[in-house]
């Protein structure tokens, strides 16, 4: 059994997720109680494509009802996974609830809150001050780790804030995270967008980021 599972995580990470799937499946056959072993399951079938997302969001829900059942605060990851899974299912109502089960467990976990943010934002234009809010905390938070992967949160803020009609703290936002990393090329279309729509004395900066973008796009295909 030991075995069967080295082949299932060995096979994922070769990115043979069908593969992965029989093997999950065939040390399930004889230790089906294993959150782990459930939740990697669920994995395997997200890699394959929106028609297994279903089968996946099952696996998710059966680890963290196991998790629940032993206390265990690893019941978060499947909560995440599955939060995952619904927000690229789009299905985002739902992915908030899950999202917010797994922030109460794991309230430490950044990527959380951005991916939270991302699900609010999803459900349209009246849930982007809740969106913006989610953004604002996990960048407040990465920033006092010191880490550059605000950038992403600040990208997405900046998105939702163009969307919102708020482009110059969109511009902002989108310059802050860019200077973080300035290889960023949605960075600088989204940048470009954010320029064009402050009017006409913008248009000459906004042209400049399309062409940093469409240069980018070019060299990096």
């Amino acid at each position: 059994n030991e075995s069967d599972l080295q082949a299932a995580q060995a096979l994922y990470q070769q990115r043979d997720y069908r593969g992965a799937e029989v093997a999950y499946r065939r040390v399930l056959a004889t230790d089906g109680d294993s959150p782990d072993v459930i939740n990697d399951l669920g994995l395997a079938l997200v890699e394959q494509g929106p028609d297994r997302y279903a089968e996946a969001i099952e696996q998710f829900e059966k680890a963290s009802k196991l998790w629940e059942k032993e206390g265990s605060p690893s019941r978060a990851r499947s909560l995440w996974n599955w939060a995952k899974t619904l927000l690229v299912a789009e299905r985002h109502a739902e992915a908030v609830l899950k999202y917010g089960e797994a922030i109460v467990i794991a309230p430490d976990n950044i990527d959380l809150y951005h991916e939270l943010g991302l699900a609010l934002q999803g459900q349209g234009r009246d849930h982007y001050p809740a969106a913006i809010e989610q953004f604002e905390k996990a960048v407040e938070r990465w920033r006092q780790r010191g880490s550059p992967d605000r950038k992403h949160a600040l990208g997405d803020w900046a998105n939702t804030l163009r969307l919102s009609g708020r482009h110059d703290e969109a511009e902002a936002k989108y310059r802050e995270a860019l200077e973080l990393d300035p290889d960023l090329t949605n960075l600088h279309y989204g940048l470009g967008l954010a320029l064009r729509g402050r009017g006409r004395d913008h248009y000459p900066a906004a042209i400049e980021q399309f062409k940093k973008a469409d240069e980018q796009w070019r060299l990096h295909g």
